[in-house]
């Protein structure tokens, strides 16, 4: 029962520990979103130049950062009172996030070095299946009804009303429209699908070069004692 609990909850944190690790890598790649610019109109929608949505988008990234100590203030948009207190809140996540992803790593490996041997090939196979099952469950969701989720991850993650932005006194919203977001789900997602592929494959190497060593011990032929004088 409690080997059980070690790999389920090995299993999890795992998933955790996953999904923040590549939460930080989408949102610090600053080619993910200049990349997607075009493809996403975002200077036709906006109104704005390539340079100066670069030049803003940066600003934001940089003060979500937990490493970032100075206040928001964007280089060329306006920013009301209840935008830069959305994204202080938003600050708090990214925070979070980068406490998150190395806790749930560092637990996940930690628990699975509790198991025994023989186990740890069904414990990575456990988190597999997690990543692979539940990523995949919501990639269809996404691909159905991203806004309806949209707006409900931000009624959970915000007990208020301050991310609800007008693009007259926040223009910053111009240049992050809900497609970008899409993409962005779509890509960890897949990211985590992957993943749980290689450890099903790996949890398959695992068990069979387990078996080949249990094969090999039990045809060893064990040493004979020699008799005493």
């Amino acid at each position: 029962m409690l080997i059980s609990i070690r790999k389920y909850a090995a299993a999890l944190f795992l998933l955790l520990g996953l999904t923040a690790l590549f939460l930080i890598l989408i949102i610090n790649c600053r080619f993910f979103y200049r990349f997607l610019l075009n493809p996403l109109h975002i200077p036709e929608t906006s109104g704005l130049s390539r340079d100066e949505i670069l030049l803003n988008y940066n600003c934001l990234i940089d003060y979500c950062s937990p490493f970032c100590r100075d206040a928001l203030e964007f280089p060329t948009f306006r920013s009301s009172g209840s935008a830069l207190s959305h994204f202080a809140e938003v600050k708090n996540i990214f925070t979070a996030l980068y406490l998150l992803a190395p806790a749930g790593l560092l637990t996940a490996f930690w628990l699975f070095l509790q198991l025994p041997r023989r186990e740890r090939p069904r414990a990575l196979g456990a988190a597999g299946r997690l990543c692979l099952v539940l990523p995949a469950i919501l990639l269809c969701l996404c691909a159905l009804s991203f806004h309806d989720i949209f707006f409900d991850l931000h009624r959970i993650l915000f007990r208020n009303n301050d991310w609800l932005f007008s693009a007259a006194s926040d223009p910053v919203i111009t240049i992050l429209p809900e497609r970008f977001f899409l993409v962005c789900a779509k890509v960890l997602l897949l990211l985590l699908i992957i993943s749980g592929a290689l450890l099903v494959a790996l949890e398959s190497v695992s068990s069979m070069r387990l078996r080949i060593r249990l094969r090999w011990l039990k045809t060893k032929p064990r040493r004979t004692q020699s008799a005493r004088p």
